[in-house]
């Protein structure tokens, strides 16, 4: 089995753990597998940055970024003082913080690929 292969199967294992769990806890089905399908890509695309620009991921931009602002906006964005239940709540965090990597990891792959204009 080549690297790709093993990567995508973790990823589908990923999405299927995370929907799943989730699923069981607040069960609404629609939040569930869109947070799964979240957490998955967020982790295809973590491991393929790491992999091709290995020295990417190691600054505190990525600590500041990921850890702290990500987590803020899914813990105080999505705070107890919302209406909604609380496994909804913590469903949504999820959601929040897989997005908030995905993103984070997407546009830093984005800022170092080459681009056919410059070269």
């Amino acid at each position: 089995m080549n690297q790709n292969a093993l990567y995508a199967l973790v990823g589908i294992l990923v999405v299927l753990v995370v929907s799943s769990g989730l699923y069981w806890y607040i069960g609404n089905f629609g939040l569930a597998a869109v947070t799964g399908v979240t957490w998955g890509v967020a982790l295809l695309l973590l491991v393929r940055a790491d992999r091709e620009y290995p020295d990417s991921m190691n600054s505190w931009w990525s600590v500041l970024g990921v850890g702290f602002i990500i987590s803020l906006a899914a813990l105080l964005g999505v705070s107890p003082t919302l209406p909604i239940a609380g496994d909804i709540r913590f469903g949504l965090g999820l959601l929040v913080m897989g997005t908030g990597l995905a993103a984070y990891v997407a546009g830093v792959m984005t800022a170092l690929e080459p681009t056919e204009s410059s070269g």
